[in-house]
């Protein structure tokens, strides 16, 4: 691209298609198959799954389970690294009334 006497061009660069520019986040849990939170987000993704493509800075992961109790955790994603976040999910205990 070529600009010359005073003309403007803009330019949109995706540095995430290159891998050199993004991180991973390894997520895995006990029980695995929790649902995979990325800054209030939900991933569509279950546990164990790596997250890929991901802009370097800081992230809050968290799993959520029917029947335990949701855990998180804050990661930092660095360019061409993996970060990894392992979590065990306690079990709701279940009450019951007996007579």
């Amino acid at each position: 691209m070529s600009v010359s006497g005073g003309e403007s061009k803009s330019i949109f660069v995706d540095f995430t298609l290159n891998t050199k520019n993004v991180g991973k986040i390894d997520c895995a849990s006990n029980p695995s198959g929790a649902d995979i939170w990325l800054n209030d987000s939900l991933t569509h993704r279950k546990t164990p799954f790596t997250l890929s493509r991901i802009t370097p800075g800081n992230y809050e992961v968290k799993f959520t389970s029917a029947l335990h109790r949701p855990d998180s955790s804050d990661v930092t994603v660095i360019a061409s690294t993996t970060a990894n976040v392992f979590l065990t999910l306690e079990a709701i205990g279940l009450c019951t009334n007996m007579y």
